[in-house]
């Protein structure tokens, strides 16, 4: 059973762990010949997990009396908000609570009863209060940028209001990273089965941070202080390791199945059950040398972009393996070029052989509408790929359905893996590094960024033309790298939505949009923008629906874990 304890005065008065308390707001008469009590007690608290001792210390006055002979205090803890008043706790004018997360019974939730008696009036005031846990960094924005050093910065949702660390990293290391910024991460855990114990690892969000020293590179683990877990040489199998450049990671991307990462042109894949990564390779059949630049993962399949031939590629997802450390066997899929349908309705620019003109400038997830619940939640999603066609100033959209390629072929529409294909007018101020975004929220939509102003195409439309949704007052800021929330699949502990570990976020993690910015003065400015169903800004729900945060240096890479 989590630990408990009381202590007196002396002791609290030299603890470091305070807490602001909020006036209580009960409905309480006033009498200036009667002995009032006023008493300041926080009705809500949440902090971090960790292995501390915090105190309560409400705020008490009386009218009349000066001191608390009159008064009786008692503390009741309990791990239900029901007629359970708990078990009695203290007798003291303050609470002090050892968060032990190491024990046996850990519990995230406690309600807290405080009564004071006034003996004299024999009245009785009861204060409930909320004592709430939250495991650090879940939910959070991961900010990957450079002031200076190169810095880990991080926002957190706990309460009201989101706490910014602007080099997270060093805060729990007490060093910075070394290396300049490279690339980040990330492996959404099926937390549904519980809590997850693999990888020596317990959140709902592997994160990867890459930096141009190899020896800092890897899976930090948010729960264990942001504690380097091991270099890549430990996860990537050794006859494949040569193949890896910590200095070239351009993508990173999973769905659930493992991941999947790209380093100077290689892609090394995972298990969603194992740390270990095995070299992705052609199939011999597959002509030509190859050097992938994109990926983007759905279910069982990966897409991938080929750049020496410009061609769009497939692979499967690895098996579902469980090994901590190598064992030689053979788990990868081999990379083949993404099969085009010869019915498609728009062949042959459908193929996923792209003519010289274009080329693929983004990868994402997408939704598969019309298949309701006819197949599994995760087969009803697509990959976008945007092309762009400087040459004949348009833009192309791919809709690739994985699942299509795990189901055979037909001349069922349904079956084909790209069974829609769109052209539009090339929008002003689309070129090859602008920042793309797209979510299995939204079916034919993507936004992008563009300067100031982040824009939202909807290719169901007859034109795809350019729809404004937000325009930072800043005319000089530049959009630099945008992405959701969570865009892939995710799930909730125990198959219980309540308990996600994402509902203090206060706004569907699928229409959240994370962006970051350069300023004029070569810092960094990031972003949130909460949306509607529709694509538009969402009205104001738990936080408001722009989040302007400051303070970050150059950013490189975001990340929501």
């Amino acid at each position: 059973m989590k630990k408990i304890i009381i202590n007196t005065l002396a002791f609290i008065m030299i603890m470091a762990t305070m807490w602001s308390c909020y006036k209580d707001e009960g409905n309480y008469s006033y009498n200036e010949n009667v002995n009032n009590l006023n008493i300041e007690v926080p009705k809500k608290i949440t902090i971090k997990k960790d292995d501390t001792v915090f105190v309560i210390r409400p705020k008490i006055s009386q009218s009349i009396l000066k001191d608390s002979k009159n008064l009786k205090f008692k503390w009741t803890v309990s791990t239900k908000d029901d007629q359970d008043l708990g078990k009695v706790t203290s007798t003291g004018d303050t609470l002090a609570l050892v968060i032990d997360t190491k024990a046996q019974e850990f519990y995230y939730q406690y309600f807290i009863r405080f009564y004071v008696t006034d003996t004299v009036n024999n009245l009785r005031e009861m204060h409930p209060i909320e004592f709430n846990i939250r495991k650090p960094y879940e939910p959070a924005w991961m900010i990957l940028h450079k002031d200076g050093a190169t810095k880990l910065g991080s926002i957190e949702f706990l309460e009201e209001t989101p706490l910014v660390s602007y080099d997270a990293y060093y805060e729990n290391q007490k060093k910075q990273l070394s290396g300049d910024p490279v690339k980040l991460g990330l492996l959404s855990m099926p937390v549904s089965r519980g809590e997850y114990t693999y990888w020596n690892h317990n959140a709902a969000s592997v994160l990867y941070c890459f930096t141009t020293n190899a020896e800092e590179s890897g899976i930090l683990m948010q729960d264990k202080h942001l504690t380097l877990d091991g270099t890549m040489q430990k996860y990537i199998y050794s006859f494949d390791y040569a193949g890896w450049n910590p200095s070239k990671v351009t993508n990173v991307d999973s769905d659930g199945a493992g991941a999947v990462l790209l380093s100077d042109g290689k892609a090394f894949q995972g298990s969603q059950s194992s740390p270990i990564l095995y070299a992705l390779n052609p199939n011999n059949w597959l002509e030509g040398e190859c050097y992938v630049e994109k990926v983007a993962s759905v279910g069982n399949r990966h897409i991938l972009y080929e750049t020496k031939r410009n061609r769009l590629l497939t692979a499967q997802t690895a098996w579902n393996y469980y090994e901590e450390i190598h064992s030689g066997n053979d788990y990868k899929d081999e990379m083949v070029v993404l099969p085009s349908n010869a019915n498609s309705p728009n062949s042959p620019e459908a193929s996923s052989v792209l003519s010289p003109d274009k080329k693929i400038i983004y990868l994402g997830k997408g939704y598969w509408y019309g298949k309701g619940a006819t197949i599994a939640s995760w087969a009803r999603h697509s990959i976008y790929a945007v092309a762009l066609s400087q040459q004949k100033k348009q833009l192309y959209l791919y809709d690739i359905h994985p699942y299509a390629i795990e189901s055979y072929f037909s001349d069922d529409t349904d079956k084909m893996s790209i069974p829609a294909f769109y052209t539009v007018r090339l929008p002003e101020g689309i070129n090859e590094t602008t920042p793309f975004a797209s979510s299995q929220e939204y079916n034919l939509v993507l936004f992008y960024g563009s300067g100031n102003k982040i824009y939202k195409l909807d290719f169901a439309t007859a034109n795809a033309d350019p729809i404004l949704i937000y325009e930072h007052p800043d005319a000089s800021i530049q959009a630099k790298a945008m992405t959701f929330a969570k865009s892939g699949n995710y799930s909730d502990p125990n198959g219980k939505p309540e308990e996600s570990p994402f509902l203090q976020y206060g706004h569907p993690v699928t229409r959240s949009i994370g962006i970051a910015f350069d300023t004029a003065d070569g810092k960094g400015e990031f972003i949130i923008l909460n949306l509607s169903n529709s694509g538009n800004i969402a009205p104001k729900g738990k936080y408001p629906s722009v989040q302007t945060f400051k303070g970050f240096g150059k950013i490189t890479d975001i990340k929501f874990i």
